[in-house]
């Protein structure tokens, strides 16, 4: 349920050192969790001095919700990629040997930590694969 979701997202506050990679969509947040959680993750996130980096599909909401100098005051850097080509629905978060995995989905929430060396460089190499080409 919901507490796996802020089990995922208070883990990756653990990352040291690094930053927190992240697929996701910005649909997927707003669909029927908890914002203030979210937002003070967010606070939280940059008050330690942990960057991300994201990939979400570009849409009108993602760019209106995140703009430029928001990102850059949040230690966020995102790469829009067409939702043609990259419908995201979850969110993956790569940080450390870890992989979490979560649906927001309204009434499908739940939260999953895989903690894997060779998983998490797996998935960072994917990421970083996806990010260097768009």
């Amino acid at each position: 349920g919901t507490e796996g979701i802020k089990e995922v997202l208070n883990d990756t506050l653990k990352t040291e050192p690094g930053e927190v990679l992240s697929f996701a969509s910005v649909e997927s947040l707003e669909s029927g969790f908890d914002k203030k959680f979210l937002e003070d993750y967010w606070k939280k996130r940059v008050l330690i001095g942990i960057p991300t980096r994201g990939i979400v599909p570009k849409t009108e909401n993602a760019v209106v919700n995140f703009k430029e100098e928001r990102n850059k005051a949040e230690l966020r850097k995102l790469r829009f990629i067409s939702p043609d080509i990259y419908n995201f629905k979850n969110e993956v978060d790569i940080y450390g040997n870890n992989v979490g995995i979560t649906s927001h989905s309204k009434g499908s929430e739940h939260g999953i930590i895989i903690r894997s060396k060779s998983i998490a460089d797996s998935m960072r190499a994917l990421f970083e694969a996806l990010w260097n080409t768009h």
